[in-house]
């Protein structure tokens, strides 16, 4: 075979590769772009994002960032929900519980401090993602590839993901009052707790053995929101 045709095969070899290559890129962009638009048209109230990539090469980067984005955005709203309408948290404080979980509230006490800690990590880290100037930049930490992160940016902002985000200032807002009501409520058994002698339960109220007392535990319980 002479060197000539040799040079011909190589470079049809080569373009064979090309046109390959090139269907690939394509078909992922697509592909991701597809994925992009299913994903952007979920409820974030629903928590069903799953993580698993169907483009390849570097637009696999764009769809995992948004999943994991997206679900932990959705993870993060059901434990707030959770937390927000939980019967136990909302009748920790009855004479009913009080009864049967004091004097040393061994239940209750654990229960309000992981509700807390469960409530401030996902309610912290929403206030972060709803950051649109956040949420943008976030393909940064799965890829370095310039057409990558501009195609990210482009597709998040047609499909107007961020539109669906809490509102920081509302999320704040919900934070501090869930968050002091919580507090308050360790605070008020921590406080019946430490005065065991100081009361009991009859006719189904509490009864203090003094005014002082009364008075300690109505301070904190009026400053409970309803």
């Amino acid at each position: 075979m002479k060197n000539k045709d040799i040079w011909i095969i190589v470079v049809v070899i080569l373009f064979i590769i090309i046109g390959c290559i090139l269907s690939v890129d394509k078909y992922s962009e697509i592909t991701c772009k597809e994925e992009v638009h299913r994903i952007a048209n979920l409820e974030l109230t629903e928590n069903n994002f799953d993580t698993n990539t169907k483009s390849l090469l570097g637009y696999s980067k764009i769809e995992e960032a948004l999943k994991i984005y997206l679900k932990t955005y959705s993870h993060d709203i059901d434990v707030i929900n959770k937390v927000s309408s939980d019967e136990t948290l909302k009748n920790i404080l009855s004479i009913d519980n009080i009864s049967k979980d004091g004097k040393e509230f061994k239940t209750s006490l654990p229960y309000l401090e992981d509700s807390i800690k469960k409530y401030t990590n996902s309610i912290d880290e929403l206030i972060t993602m709803s950051d649109e100037k956040y949420f943008n930049n976030f393909i940064k930490d799965y890829t370095d590839s310039e057409k990558c992160i501009s195609l990210y940016q482009q597709l998040v902002k047609e499909e107007k993901i961020s539109d669906k985000f809490y509102k920081i200032d509302e999320l704040n807002n919900n934070k501090n009052m869930i968050l002091n009501n919580l507090n308050l409520s360790v605070e008020a058994l921590t406080y019946l707790k430490n005065n065991q002698d100081g009361w009991n339960i009859e006719d189904g109220i509490i009864k203090f053995n003094s005014y002082e007392l009364l008075d300690g535990y109505n301070a904190i319980i009026n400053k409970i929101t309803k």
